[in-house]
């Protein structure tokens, strides 16, 4: 059998969106034939990409797009959804510092004043875990602002801490007010990251970019902080 690549261990955890994807697909097989990409009218994105444990395809379907490995489909329907709101990336920044700091008061303030006695027991147990998991938290950064499958915004971040990093997102209501904080995501979104530049998707906590080059050409393919795929 061969050795379990990071790009295998990386795209497994999306294993999750298909169902004929299995645990079990390995990357370090032949590479999938070119022939599959060439339907008339295919995105930016459509192509294969090359890493060290094999290649990555990326397909147009009609649900949006496809991420096959050697044949198995791994993330489907990644269908584009909404753009980046940049006054919610504000806001949410401010409250990423807050939670740096460990002010989860100023964080509950932010929460409909109904839900604020809950917010805060849950946000203090949220915090606590991933501290015991990773020690404290050093920084953090807004990735982007976009709209969810129930049509709710929600901004996307990376806490850092002494130990590894988590991504989570910050769910906001019709009213501008914070709803609750997230580990990674549950619904797949896809959006333009105006903080990166990178054209983003997400699919449960892996996230999924496309990197162009200056002319505006996609060139790479990341996925999680495992896969950096080069077209």
């Amino acid at each position: 059998m061969p050795p379990v690549t990071p790009l295998a261990l990386s795209l497994a955890a999306l294993t999750a969106f298909a169902p004929l994807a299995t645990a079990q697909v390995q990357l370090a097989s032949a590479p999938v034939a070119a022939h599959t990409i060439e339907a008339p009218g295919r995105t930016a994105y459509a192509g294969l990409y090359a890493t060290d444990g094999g290649m990555v395809e990326v397909r147009d379907a009609r649900g949006g797009l496809v991420i096959v490995a050697h044949g198995a489909e791994i993330a489907s329907a990644l269908a584009p959804l909404a753009t980046t709101d940049a006054a919610l990336d504000a806001r949410t920044e401010a409250l990423l510092d807050s939670w740096t700091l460990d002010d989860l008061a100023t964080i509950v303030q932010a929460v409909r004043p109904s839900q604020r006695e809950v917010a805060a027991a849950s946000f203090a147990a949220y915090r606590a875990a991933l501290v015991r998991g990773r020690g404290a938290v050093v920084a953090g950064s807004v990735i982007g602002t976009f709209e969810q499958t129930d049509g709710r915004p929600v901004t996307l971040v990376q806490m850092l801490f002494e130990r590894g990093a988590e991504w989570a997102s910050f769910v906001w209501d019709e009213s501008g007010d914070l709803v609750t904080i997230t580990r990674g995501l549950s619904p797949v979104i896809v959006g333009t990251a105006q903080a990166t530049g990178a054209d983003t998707y997400r699919a449960q906590d892996q996230p999924l970019a496309f990197e162009r080059e200056a002319d505006g050409r996609v060139h790479t393919l990341r996925v999680g902080d495992h896969l950096s795929a080069v077209r």
